[in-house]
């Protein structure tokens, strides 16, 4: 519990079992003089999903590089918002990584990353995302970020700003630019 603040490189090892998320707070160094890698790790949930806001972490803030990192497994949090496969909120740097598994939260819901103020690059989410109330994704529930490379594939439903990829987007000329990007699940919701 509490707020992780090194560098982690999984070695490509495995934990599994896992009925909450990793860390509660991954914190970077938002300067960007010291660089935090979460790095070559795959975590498997419980057979049971885990309760909580993502597999890896609850929040996760900038100046950190979560590359090569695959969770596998359902996340359910539905009396919380910002919920997502890998991470609930994320103003780091996301890559190479990938969400095997049905996410069910309140509002802010994605597949991957329930809130993204941060870069998501060639990373996925497979399942299905539900929510029950406002921005719900196949990736990205809401997103102020970048996105590339990157697709979701599940079905995804929830009451309003809702997409196959991403549930909204802020506004403004820097905000959410989407490139090279795609969504192939059955969306339900206004």
């Amino acid at each position: 519990t509490g707020t992780f603040t090194g560098t982690f490189d999984g070695g490509g090892f495995t934990i599994s079992g896992l009925t909450k998320p990793l860390f509660e707070v991954i914190d970077g160094d938002d300067s960007g003089s010291v660089v935090k890698h979460i790095s070559d790790l795959t975590l498997e949930a419980a057979a049971g999903g885990v309760t909580g806001s993502g597999i890896l972490a609850i929040e996760v803030y900038g100046g950190t590089v979560i590359d090569n990192v695959h969770v596998i497994g359902d996340v359910i949090d539905i009396t919380d918002t910002e919920v997502g496969g890998l991470v609930g909120y994320s103003s780091g740097t996301i890559s190479n990584s990938s969400a095997i598994g049905d996410v069910d939260g309140a509002g802010n819901v994605g597949g991957l990353v329930g809130y993204s103020d941060g870069t998501i690059t060639d990373s996925s989410a497979t399942g299905a995302v539900t929510g029950i109330e406002d921005y719900v994704g196949g990736l990205v529930g809401y997103s102020n970020g970048e996105i590339s490379n990157s697709y979701a594939t599940g079905a995804v439903s929830g009451d309003n700003y809702v997409g196959g990829f991403v549930g909204s987007t802020g506004v403004g000329p820097n905000n959410s630019l989407i490139t090279n990007s795609y969504a192939t699940g059955d969306v339900i919701g206004s």
